[in-house]
């Protein structure tokens, strides 16, 4: 009886522990590594925070990612913004952020795509004419996606008619829920954003239409360094497969 009573308070003293560890945190340990910080385009969301979570398992360390339109990521790295890698598929972009000496790493790619909302079809560009599409939205011209469908529209010839349609959004995923939720008929998006929506009516632009889109990473921090290199490398290929782009070494 005694024994069993023992065994009892052993085990609740051992659950007890284990709660007060998960309140307070003591699992990581008072000199557990801060997190690494990287801050991402919007279009990159899937990929980085699926990036983040396989690193987590090969090393332990814990990256944490932050996304939005690169235009706004770089001005806040300028004003002081605190990161460790930074990735953008603007190289214009990376070069307005403060860190001399830096280290820049070509990683993925992507491509670009006219989509349809649900209901409506196309098969060529030049479809985007037809007054059935009384919306088209695309990113700002202030951000990559906007300029290289901006690009792509002219080498279309499609600006003059498009121009009074073109809805702005801030960012590509902004763009993608514009279209996502119906509010607009039509979108120019990267094929990344549209990969899992399977109902959804895509014509891929010639690349030959714009700028190569290639996704840059600037390692602002030298902790970071052993990540982007593993993002860059031939062992990071299928992840980029999944999320619709254009794997490194392929771009």
């Amino acid at each position: 009886m005694r024994g069993a009573l023992l065994r009892r308070g052993a085990a609740i003293q051992t659950w007890m522990i284990m709660v007060i560890c998960v309140v307070s945190g003591c699992a990581r340990g008072p000199d557990a590594a801060p997190p690494i910080v990287v801050l991402g385009a919007s279009s990159l969301r899937g990929l980085l925070s699926d990036a983040a979570e396989s690193w987590r398992v090969r090393t332990g360390a814990v990256v944490q990612v932050r996304v939005d339109s690169s235009s706004r990521l770089a001005r806040q790295l300028e004003q002081g913004a605190a990161a460790d890698l930074f990735v953008t598929a603007d190289p214009e972009w990376l070069q307005r952020v403060p860190c001399e000496g830096c280290r820049r790493v070509v990683l993925g790619g992507n491509r670009l795509v006219i989509a349809v909302r649900e209901g409506l079809s196309i098969g060529e560009p030049e479809e985007l004419r037809d007054p059935h599409f009384v919306r088209v939205a695309t990113a700002a011209e202030s951000v990559p996606l906007g300029r290289y469908a901006r690009q792509a529209l002219a080498a279309l010839s499609l600006t003059d008619a498009l121009s009074p349609r073109l809805v702005n959004a801030p960012n590509a995923a902004s763009a993608e829920a514009l279209l996502r939720t119906g509010a607009v008929d039509g979108a120019v998006l990267y094929r990344s954003d549209v990969r899992d929506h399977p109902a959804t009516r895509v014509v891929v632009l010639p690349s030959s239409t714009h700028d190569p889109i290639r996704y840059e990473a600037l390692l602002l921090r030298p902790r970071a360094a052993a990540l982007v290199d593993w993002l860059a490398s031939a062992e990071a290929r299928a992840l980029w497969g999944r999320h619709g782009l254009v794997a490194p070494g392929e771009e």
